[in-house]
C-alpha cells in the first residue's frame, strides 16, 4: 500500500471543501480566529450578521454592511467569557479577494487581519 508523503494530509471526504464565492461564509485566520458573515438583512438593520470568535472565550457580534461610499464595513460589540470588555468593540473595513478576506481594524485593535474561506454558511 502506498502511503502519502508525511508532509501531505489526505483529504477527508467527510469534511466538504467550501464552494461558495460570496462574502457570506465562515472565514478563518491563521491563529484559528473565526469570522462568520451571514446575509445582509437590509430590511432588518438591527439583526446580527457578523460574529468573530477566537475560540478562547473572546467573542464579538454585530453587523457588516456596505457604507455610503460602497465600501464593506463591520462593527462588533465584544465580550470575554460572556462579560462586556470595555475598549475592545471593533470597527473595521473589509476587502475580499477570492477566498481571502482582509479586515483593516480602525477601532478596538489596529492593523490588518487576514482570513481564508473556511466553510460555506449553513442554509437557513
Amino acid at each position: 500500500m502506498v502511503q502519502p508523503p508525511a508532509d501531505e494530509t489526505p483529504s477527508n471526504p467527510a469534511v466538504p471543501s467550501p464552494t461558495g464565492t460570496g462574502l457570506q461564509a465562515v472565514w478563518r485566520a491563521p491563529d484559528s480566529t473565526m469570522l462568520a458573515l451571514g446575509d445582509a438583512y437590509l430590511d432588518e438593520p438591527r439583526r446580527v450578521n457578523a460574529i468573530l470568535s477566537d475560540g478562547d472565550g473572546f467573542e464579538c457580534k454585530g453587523r457588516w454592511q456596505t457604507d455610503d461610499l460602497g465600501d464593506l464595513v463591520v462593527a462588533l460589540l465584544c465580550e470575554q467569557d460572556g462579560t462586556k470588555v470595555e475598549g475592545k468593540d471593533r470597527l473595521g473595513e473589509i476587502e475580499r479577494n477570492g477566498d481571502t478576506l482582509t479586515v483593516t481594524w480602525k477601532k478596538g485593535t489596529t492593523g490588518t487581519e487576514s482570513f481564508e474561506r473556511f466553510r460555506d454558511m449553513d442554509p437557513a
